[in-house]
């Protein structure tokens, strides 16, 4: 793998897009209402070169964009026209890397007010032709962003088949009914979905009743079959089911590392956590138990390194890798190390250290080490941590 630094990156937000390609995202000098207006730009970060999309189109984030497939020559975008005050029209647009095409492919109508309040809108592009729109109202809350538990939303879903020109609405499925939460893409033609929000706030703390949650369900799809399931008969949608969500269990996270997928399933009934690798390439799963969890704060946050699960805490006097086999510390840093980033046996630390004895002055270090060897990096950088992505084989550190 290699490592590449992007410096001074604190105005700028980034999307591993394609190999050696970059979405960088940077603000514009146009706003509406709360939203400032954004520039995107695909940088080459093999040749520094970058280039500006459409840059005659007012461009505004106002909803959360996930592909289903990785490496992929097109990307999607929103704009918005205002229709009076408070409404607008959100629309969506293709972009073509490869000829600069770009095309308007869809309309929806969006109440700023409700935007990230108590409306969600979820994009998901299956593949180039192909994109899920989803919106999901809630009660209305206060506030200019979602609440952390959300309660009951109701969906809307619609599958826009962009080469023929047919709009599908999603109904009377448990997708409609769920509604989806995440997609991930794993490679190839395949992806992790995940239904309906995770509700570990809400039964945790009693926010809803258990039995009125929706259903939550991890598996994995094909998307061409997804698609073409979706047209044909949505009702029969097929999933590989690998976990499953009831009145009392939840899931509170889920996420890909490298060939795993790792998700934790949460018993409010038992306070019982169990966190579960599954290998999607050779199909192993391993399973690891945290019990006695008496606040969302104790559930674990795993990673997987060497093939070995491991649950990082960073703590107030020391960051703590601990060997989930064998439930030990394996290795505790200095309070002054903070673990910001782990990818297989890559681990990414901020350090503050003092430039001369008794000065407190402190000075910040990037440093990469191979696991486990943390005492000699691989690379040490006088920098501020601003975030990591992994694109293609390239690890890229952003720094502010």
């Amino acid at each position: 793998m290699d490592i590449k630094l992007i410096k001074k990156a604190e105005n700028s937000e980034f999307v591993a897009f394609d190999k050696d390609i970059l979405l960088q995202i940077t603000d514009a000098d146009y706003q509406l209402n709360q939203y400032v207006g954004k520039h995107l730009s695909v940088l080459n970060t093999s040749t520094n070169e970058r280039f500006e999309i459409a840059p005659e189109i007012k461009k505004y984030i106002l909803t959360k964009i996930t592909y289903a497939c990785s490496g992929h020559d097109y990307l999607f975008f929103t704009s918005a026209e205002r229709t009076n005050e408070d409404k607008v029209d959100i629309k969506l647009y293709r972009y073509i890397l490869d000829d600069g095409r770009c095309e308007h492919i869809y309309t929806m109508g969006a109440d700023l007010r409700e935007i990230g309040v108590s409306l969600e809108i979820k994009i998901f592009a299956l593949d180039i032709d192909h994109v899920i729109i989803e919106k999901t109202f809630y009660q209305s809350q206060e506030g200019r962003q979602l609440p952390a538990w959300r309660g009951i939303g109701v969906n809307e879903i619609v599958l826009q088949d962009i080469m023929a020109g047919r709009t599908f609405k999603i109904t009377d499925s448990v997708i409609a009914e769920s509604g989806i939460d995440k997609m991930v893409a794993l490679g190839g033609n395949n992806c992790l979905i995940k239904l309906g929000n995770s509700m570990v706030g809400e039964k945790f703390y009693g926010g809803i009743r258990k039995e009125d949650a929706p259903r939550e369900i991890i598996g994995i799809i094909n998307v061409k079959q997804f698609i073409s399931d979706l047209i044909l008969d949505m009702d029969k949608v097929f999933i590989e089911e690998l976990d499953s969500g009831t009145d009392n269990v939840t899931f509170p996270y889920v996420k890909k590392d490298d060939n795993w997928i790792i998700y934790s399933k949460f018993d409010l009934n038992d306070k019982l956590e169990t966190i579960v690798f599954y290998n999607f390439v050779n199909k192993i799963k391993k399973i690891r138990i945290n019990s006695n969890v008496e606040r969302i704060s104790d559930l674990s946050f795993a990673h997987v390194i060497n093939d070995i699960p491991y649950q990082i805490r960073n703590e107030e006097h020391s960051s703590q890798i601990i060997n989930m086999n064998t439930q030990k510390v394996e290795m505790k840093l200095s309070a002054d190390i903070n673990v910001s980033y782990v990818k297989n046996d890559i681990i990414v630390v901020q350090h503050k250290t003092s430039k001369l004895p008794f000065i407190s002055r402190t000075v910040t270090y990037i440093e990469v080490y191979k696991y486990p060897d943390m005492l000699h990096s691989i690379l040490k950088t006088k920098e501020k941590y601003n975030g990591c992505l992994c694109n293609g084989n390239d690890l890229i550190i952003l720094t502010t």
